[in-house]
């Protein structure tokens, strides 16, 4: 309801989308079955290290989705978009260039225009 029809949704970036938070999963925060387990993530218990240390989160916070380009092409497509152009491009993402670490990504840039 943002895009007035005939308006582009332009977009280049990572196919990541997720909440930005501190509660990602550290490796002390992995259960060997004798700890306190809360849940499950990944085939592997959580301790209630990372409960206590991410009580105060909204949910939300513990969550992503990762959706593969033609996933999310068809999610575009079925909000009323038409694909205008689409081209695969690998970004740098947060480096220093005179850092020896650096973070590539293999991202999708595309223009749709909103028809529906």
């Amino acid at each position: 309801h943002m895009l007035q029809n005939g308006g582009l949704f332009v977009s280049i970036g990572p196919l990541m989308w997720h909440w930005s938070g501190h509660g990602a999963v550290l490796p002390d925060d992995l259960a060997n079955g004798t700890m306190n387990e809360t849940s499950n993530v990944e085939g592997n218990f959580i301790n209630a290290k990372h409960k206590q240390r991410t009580e105060h989160l909204d949910q939300r916070y513990l969550q992503s989705v990762d959706f593969t380009w033609e996933e999310t092409r068809a999610l575009i497509v079925n909000c009323g978009f038409e694909i205008l152009e689409e081209n695969d491009i690998r970004t740098r993402y947060t480096s220093d260039a005179l850092s020896m670490k650096k973070v590539d990504y293999d991202c999708v840039f595309f223009v749709a225009r909103k028809i529906a």
